[in-house]
């Protein structure tokens, strides 16, 4: 370890004046010779610091942020951050935390934002939180936690964006919690159930699970979320359907799950939606009417299907700009009625069946990104199949081939057979009529004798 600098610098482009900020790098706590009334800022960096006792940071009465993070901090003590009363931020992300005790934070009576991400924290004190009046931000991503329904959030009313993402959660309710919470992220656990409606939440990520039910019985107008990702569960054409009750939806994220099929009433009252990806299923058709609802959806994604034709699915999308259809198993597409259905000005056909003549015809008609296809017939990257070419089955042709050539190799050496015999015929048939002619001749000068 290097030796321990504090550097006094000023930060105009967090606080507005000119205020003050300190950088410490290998250093100890407290902080007994550093000086700094008007300092409002503080980071400590690079540093071994194994535990942070009570009163830690008295000589900092008018700090605001606290960046404490990748210092090998394990143990935070009750009073930790005593004489900190105007602190708003406070940042303890990666470090080694194991469990949070009841008094660590509860003289931060200005504390907004609160970082414990990727630490090693299995347990927290369900009072863990007493005395943040104002906290709005709390981050417990990346960390060891089973549950977190015990705490209890009591006068912390104004928390509005829970990080519980990549945790081993199995269980989570909201219903239980004051707080009128608009963005949670619990993806990455391992939850098997989510109920997605709840007063005031708008943004809910819980992708990245187990999940194989979709409660929302209570949803109305005033709990319905307006962004969800369900991303990469367990979901199926049976226990999607309460999708169809999310009435404010404004982005559906249905990738990764056990779609074969889209329901046809799966999208008839979210005519706000506006983004839909159901990427990555198993989905090989449309229902002619599935999509009619979406009169505003801007982007869809359908890529990494098994979708063998678009017909005309899409003709009641008349907003949409981004179209997202590759990897599938599309043989053909009609670019023109495509354009007069939807008007998309963005379109990712990459890795389908397309035949060359057709994907010719595409490309004339709408801007295309280069494709990934690097051998083969294709087309600006975009892999191909010549029409005149059918894909060929190299076992086939390898047996039709020997057989071809081997009944050439025998008519040949049949013909060459014959060619001899007819010569050799010949052959014996002059040589028969030369000695015949050689005794008619012989015997002629006999004669004259």
């Amino acid at each position: 370890m290097g030796s321990a600098t504090c550097d006094v610098n000023y930060d105009d482009e967090y606080y507005a004046g000119h205020r003050e900020r300190i950088d410490c790098q290998n250093i100890q706590l407290p902080l007994k010779d550093v000086l700094c009334d008007n300092c409002r800022i503080l980071t400590v960096s690079d540093s071994s610091i194994p535990e942070i006792l009570t009163a830690a940071f008295l000589n900092f009465p008018f700090m605001v942020k606290l960046q404490l993070s990748g210092n090998f901090i394990n143990k935070l003590q009750p009073g930790a951050f005593s004489g900190l009363q105007a602190l708003e931020q406070l940042d303890l992300h990666n470090n080694q935390i194991v469990k949070i005790y009841n008094g660590v934070f509860n003289h931060l009576v200005q504390l907004k934002s609160l970082d414990l991400s990727k630490n090693k924290i299995s347990s927290v004190d369900p009072n863990f939180l007493t005395g943040l009046m104002h906290i709005s931000s709390l981050n417990l991503a990346e960390n060891a936690l089973k549950s977190f329904d015990d705490v209890f959030l009591g006068q912390n009313s104004h928390v509005t964006m829970l990080n519980l993402s990549n945790n081993e959660i199995s269980f989570f309710s909201l219903s239980r919690f004051n707080s009128k919470i608009i963005t949670l992220d619990i993806s990455n656990n391992n939850l098997t159930f989510v109920n997605v409606c709840f007063l005031g939440l708008q943004n809910l990520d819980s992708s990245y699970n187990k999940i194989s039910h979709l409660f929302a019985d209570s949803c109305s107008l005033n709990t319905a979320p307006i962004n969800l990702n369900i991303s990469y569960n367990l979901l199926n054409e049976e226990n999607i359907m309460n999708v169809s009750k999310l009435f404010n939806l404004k982005t559906l994220n249905l990738a990764g799950n056990n779609l074969s099929f889209i329901p046809v009433n799966l999208f008839v009252n979210l005519t706000n939606l506006v983004n839909l990806n159901v990427s990555h299923n198993k989905i090989s058709y449309l229902n002619y009417g599935t999509l009619n609802n979406l009169s505003v959806l801007q982007s869809l994604d359908l890529s990494y299907n098994k979708l063998t034709t678009l017909k005309r699915y899409l003709h009641s999308l008349m907003k949409l700009r981004y179209l997202y259809i590759n990897n599938n198993k599309i043989t053909n597409i009609n670019s023109k009625q495509l354009l007069d259905d939807t008007g998309a000005v963005y379109i990712n056909i990459d890795t389908n069946d397309f035949t060359c003549e057709n994907l010719i015809e595409v490309i004339h008609d709408f801007k295309l990104l280069k494709g990934t296809a690097t051998i083969g017939s294709n087309i600006y990257g975009v892999a191909c199949k010549e029409k005149t070419l059918p894909e060929a089955n190299p076992e086939v042709n390898l047996k039709a081939d020997v057989i071809k050539y081997s009944e050439t190799t025998i008519s040949a050496t049949q013909s060459v057979i014959i060619m001899l015999l007819v010569i050799l015929v010949v052959f014996k048939v002059v040589k028969v009529y030369s000695n015949f002619n050689a005794k008619n001749l012989l015997s002629r000068e006999q004669v004259e004798l």
